[in-house]
């Protein structure tokens, strides 16, 4: 790879690298110094290697390399670094619990006991050192240890009923927002703790004092001090004055607000299907007989599955309700992090119920791009129940498939890692009756901007209808949300109309009344996708191919 290209994919990943090495260190200057040796071995990777296909892999793989020599270097042999890759997952909850009590009943100690457990077990002392650093007979010294011993060992024994019928632990931890430099750190990792937990919960809804906190929780200030240091400088709460107030979402999903979010997004997505889909429709019919319509590419002439993307597509661009003026955006309420990225840390408690919390992002919409000097690919996806590709949004293969579109992709064993990429999408898929490969995919030889200029305005009447779904919506939710993020919710709330959350309801009402019907299990790969190519594309016709 030449040393331009090595330098630009350096730049792009230096702070998810950064972000990287802070999620496994937890400690700003091992961090630093975990990210430059990252670098380092990646730049001389990359100056080695040809051509990466999947680079998120490829340096996250050498980061992991890198991480794992790290912990065994002289630089962190006496540094307790987390890594939760080798950590057992059932067994980390249960010790990080012990180890909780522990701290609190050495912090129970006297001061003289306190210091000489900590002189014996944490710093390797032996008891004669201990005794002349101290100046106390040696005898005196082991009998501290040993009444020190035996108080922590009762304490243990007896569990904190206050903090076990408190309960408030995390079951899903997620965030609202973007890490600036591609896929995310594992938000997670900030939150091993149970007792980490519990300060997020305490403070959640009004600020509190580290004394107040500590005695909610019946623990020491000391104890709870370090861990609200921890979440201040890593963006999960805040400093007011002398309190301190938590800076992410709790969701405690109950079933009847999941029942009465189900009803109300199927009844509006029927108003949807009822005064919008048949415009839908109707354009579709318009833009398959016009002289567009030779510019779209539809998998074996599929009616069907090309419905399923333009209903799709057309619900995400035009069911917006609001102008520009009020509409609320992410930065508003984002909150930066050390590894540059903005985002909302969320969390679920207890979260017993089947459905999904609708505030979850898990049904999305996705736009991405590859330009080159000639021609430029723009690709949108929606994300939903009905397909089953993986989530990520490399251009690459969407790059890929434009070759063999144009005929510049031959069948070589250079290009057998492509092909494989290719086939193991579905987007190009072996039609065995007539022996051929087929492009699995919505193809629009022209702009999304050509496209959004052709599809309906929604009606005076479902704005009227957005309207009144957000406010509902943000009735139901705003429980969920203290006082002081009460504007938040009704940004999560805004725009319902053209969310993907309400599009899968709108999917299940058209699949229900037969204006959609089921698609294959190849269909699934590409479903809710299309590819737009425009500027100087060759001119070969893809339907031939």
């Amino acid at each position: 790879m030449d040393k331009a290209r090595a330098d630009e994919i350096i730049s792009e990943y230096m702070n998810k690298i950064y972000g990287f090495s802070l999620s496994k260190t937890m400690n700003i200057d091992l961090a630093e110094e975990l990210a430059s040796d990252i670098i380092f071995e990646v730049y001389k990777s990359l100056l080695r290697t040809d051509d990466v296909y999947n680079i998120d892999a490829y340096i996250y793989r050498i980061a992991c390399n890198v991480h794992i020599r790290f912990t065994t270097s002289d630089k962190t042999k006496n540094t307790v670094l987390y890594n939760p890759e080798t950590a057992e997952k059932t067994d980390e909850i249960h010790d990080d619990n012990i180890l909780n009590e522990l701290r609190k009943e050495i912090a129970y100690l006297s001061n003289l006991q306190r210091e000489i457990i900590v002189l014996y077990y944490f710093d390797k002392i032996s008891i004669n050192e201990i005794s002349q650093q101290l100046k106390l007979p040696s005898g005196t010294v082991k009998w501290h240890l040993f009444e020190a011993r035996n108080q922590i060992k009762d304490g243990l024994l007896e569990v904190s009923e206050h903090i076990k019928a408190e309960g408030k632990t995390f079951s899903k931890i997620g965030y609202h927002g973007f890490y600036r430099m591609g896929n995310p750190i594992d938000v997670s990792f900030y939150f091993t703790k149970t007792l980490t937990h519990h300060i997020a919960y305490s403070a959640y809804n009004k600020p509190k004092t580290v004394i107040e906190i500590a005695k909610e929780l019946d623990m020491p200030t000391s104890f709870i001090a370090d861990e609200i240091a921890h979440l201040v400088d890593n963006g999960f709460m805040k400093k007011i004055n002398n309190k301190y107030l938590t800076n992410i979402l709790i969701y405690q999903s109950t079933k009847e607000r999941e029942d009465k979010i189900d009803k109300l997004l199927y009844k509006y997505a029927k108003y949807v299907c009822d005064l919008y889909i048949p415009l839908v429709l109707e354009k579709c019919n318009l833009l398959m007989d016009s002289k567009l319509g030779d510019k779209i590419y539809i998998p074996e002439n599929d009616v069907n599955f090309f419905l399923w993307s333009m209903i799709s597509y057309s619900c995400f661009k035009k069911l917006n309700i609001l102008s520009e003026s009020n509409e609320f955006i992410n930065t508003d309420f984002n909150i930066e992090h050390k590894d540059g990225s903005d985002y909302i840390t969320y969390v679920a408690i207890n979260d017993d119920t089947e459905s999904t919390i609708r505030t979850y992002p898990n049904n999305v919409d996705a736009l991405g791009s590859y330009a080159s000097a000639n021609y430029t690919l723009s690709t949108w996806e929606f994300f939903s129940e009905y397909d089953t590709r993986d989530r990520n949004y490399f251009s690459l293969p969407f790059f890929y498939l434009y070759q063999f579109i144009s005929g510049t992709l031959p069948k070589t064993s250079a290009n057998a890692y492509k092909y494989k990429i290719l086939f193991d999408k579905r987007f190009i898929v072996s039609n065995n009756q007539i022996k051929s490969d087929f492009v699995n995919m919505i193809i629009a030889k022209f702009s999304m901007n050509n496209l959004d200029a052709l599809l309906p305005q929604i009606p005076e009447k479902i704005v009227n209808i957005g309207k009144k779904l957000d406010e509902k919506l943000f009735n139901i939710n705003k429980a969920n949300f203290p006082k002081h993020k009460q504007e938040l919710c009704r940004f999560m709330n805004q725009n319902s109309l053209t969310r993907g959350y309400l599009r899968v309801y709108i999917l299940k009402v058209l699949l229900n009344r037969g204006v959609l019907k089921p698609i294959n299990e190849d269909q699934k790969k590409t479903v809710n996708m299309i590819m737009f190519c425009t500027q100087n594309s060759p001119n070969e016709d893809i339907n031939e191919r």
